[in-house]
């Protein structure tokens, strides 16, 4: 499956700013502690991955 750096980021940030809840928080919880730095670098390893 292939993910766009965009696509990875922007749900990231949703998670992060509870915009997106639909997992019963443990994403939240993740995500709430990333900085945009590290965000950036989590969308670009997941993006990379195959």
């Amino acid at each position: 499956m292939f993910f766009r750096v965009d696509y990875v980021a922007d749900q990231l940030n949703l998670f992060h700013e509870r915009e997106r809840n639909n997992d019963n928080a443990i994403m939240h919880s993740v995500a709430s502690k990333l900085t945009e730095m590290e965000i950036e670098a989590v969308a670009n390893y997941v993006s990379g991955l195959k």
